[in-house]
């Protein structure tokens, strides 16, 4: 009986954390679940964190030679055009809004584009979380370290609001 309680909670742990790490799942949908299913809220933080920010060097690392490599295959340039053609929009569009000149690679543009994948992952609404974030950095060559960095605190300051929901402290 014992092997079987450990089994099964080490299975829901397991769980938790690899469904962290799927796209548009990630912590944001896997924390709650994880209490859903009877973790402890903090244990469902810890495994859900671990899993959504274990997958950003990865992403950061192959995201971008993944997309150089895939241009030049015809039938696969249109998802191509489209992710790029998203990233410069939501580039011009945050320098539109913040008069920030993006692109000189200065000490303000580098702090901006830290602190837009900051608030893009810090707060916890659908379609935003490391996987875009990390793929908005990859694509506009935001330093990995930097960017690593932001994403992953972001991701921790998102888990806490997330659990503080999830364990009904909010609401």
């Amino acid at each position: 009986m014992n092997s079987f309680v450990l089994t099964s909670l080490t299975l829901k742990k397991m769980s938790v954390f690899f469904m962290s790490t799927v796209p548009f799942f990630e912590m944001k949908g896997a924390l709650p679940l994880g209490v859903a299913v009877g973790l402890n809220p903090i244990t469902s933080f810890t495994f859900s964190l671990l899993g959504s920010t274990a997958v950003i060097p990865l992403i950061l690392k192959i995201s971008l030679p993944l997309f150089e490599s895939v241009k030049d295959i015809k039938f696969l340039n249109y998802f191509y055009n489209k992710v790029f053609s998203y990233v410069n929009a939501k580039t011009v569009k945050m320098q539109t809004a913040s008069s920030v000149n993006i692109g000189t690679g200065g000490f303000l543009d580098k702090n901006f584009n830290l602190l837009a994948l900051f608030m893009f992952v810090a707060i916890p609404i659908p379609g935003t979380g490391v996987w875009g974030a990390s793929l908005i950095a990859a694509v506009s060559k935001i330093p990995k370290t930097f960017a690593f960095l932001a994403i992953a605190f972001a991701n921790f300051i998102s888990a806490i609001f997330v659990c503080a929901l999830s364990a009904g402290l909010l609401g």
